[in-house]
Order: C-alpha cells, then sequence, then structure tokens
C-alpha cells in the first residue's frame, strides 16, 4: 500500500484520539478519519448502556457456546444405543442399571423414564427431559432482555442526539 501513512488507511479507524476536542479529530481536511473511541464519545451518554448490554450479550454467547462444546462432548451416543437395544430385548433393568451413572443427557433421561415407568412412563421421561433442560436455558432470559431493550437504547439515543442537533442549529441561528 504504497502512498498509505500511519495517519490514514485501515489502521487509523483503530486508534485512539488523545487530542483536545472531538469536532479538531473530525475535521482533518478533506479526509475524515475516526477512531473507535471519538465514535463512542460522539454518540453520547446513551452509549455506556448499550455497551453494557453488548457486554454482557456477548459473555452469555461466549458462557453459553462453551457450555454446548462441553456438552458435546459429554455425549455417549453408544451407550444410548445399547439402552435402547436393552429395552428392546425387554432387558429394562439392565438398560436402567447402564446407563444409572451416564454422563449424556439423552441417557439419563430414557434412565429416568425408565426406572420411573411403574408409574407413568411419560410423565418419567417429561420429568427427566426437563431437569437435563434446565441447564441449556440458562442466560436465555438475559438475552431476551437485552434483545427487548437494545432497540430502545438504540433510538433513545437517536432522539436525544436529534434534540442535540436541533439545538445546536436553534443555537447557531440565534447568533
Amino acid at each position: 500500500m504504497s502512498g498509505t501513512t500511519p495517519a490514514s488507511g485501515p489502521m487509523a479507524l483503530s486508534r485512539r484520539w488523545t487530542g483536545t476536542s472531538t469536532s479538531d479529530f473530525l475535521s482533518h481536511g478533506s479526509t475524515l478519519e475516526v477512531g473507535m473511541y471519538a465514535l463512542f464519545v460522539k454518540g453520547g451518554p446513551i452509549m455506556w448502556p448499550l455497551l453494557a448490554t453488548s457486554l454482557v450479550a456477548l459473555s452469555v454467547v461466549i458462557e453459553r457456546s462453551r457450555f454446548l462444546w462441553r456438552q458435546q462432548r459429554r455425549a455417549q451416543p453408544e451407550l444410548v444405543t445399547a439402552i435402547l437395544r436393552a429395552v428392546e430385548d425387554g432387558r429394562i433393568d439392565v438398560a436402567v442399571r447402564m446407563g444409572r451413572h451416564a454422563r449424556d443427557p439423552v441417557a439419563a433421561t430414557l434412565v429416568r423414564g425408565l426406572a420411573g415407568r411403574d408409574q407413568s412412563l411419560s410423565t418419567a421421561l417429561l420429568v427427566g427431559a426437563s431437569e437435563e433442560l434446565r441447564p441449556f436455558g440458562r442466560g436465555i432470559q438475559a438475552l431476551d432482555t437485552i434483545v427487548t431493550l437494545a432497540p430502545f437504547l438504540g433510538l433513545l439515543g437517536t432522539v436525544t442526539g436529534m434534540i442535540r442537533a436541533f439545538g445546536l442549529l436553534g443555537e447557531r441561528d440565534a447568533l
């Protein structure tokens, strides 16, 4: 990239502005160079809650990704197949013993259902499935709140920015 100085080009977007004012930074002649920090500051006070919601959402997504990765590593498809074969052969007690200490959520659900088959197989399976699925729902309420809140914060930021812009226009016209 010949002719590109450190003050222009792709690297200009990531450098921090340490000058005296944002308006000085934004008016560099004909080229407009804007850093992340300058854009953030220019966005106003609503940017802080938006940043917080973004960080919370990112942390939930990372934690849930790690959880799902760990769950995938815990899967024991051979054990599930063995339990189902034992049930097909009528050896339900053997199937329950095989899966008693299973790490796999599917195998654990099957074992709970088979162990509680005397009362009601469908109820035992539903209870077992709900217990196994409970950890999968962790963090969903936080994401749901952020999905609801973030657009309203963005709209609030837009409205406050327009109020500020019209206020500056009114001050300029008054001069």
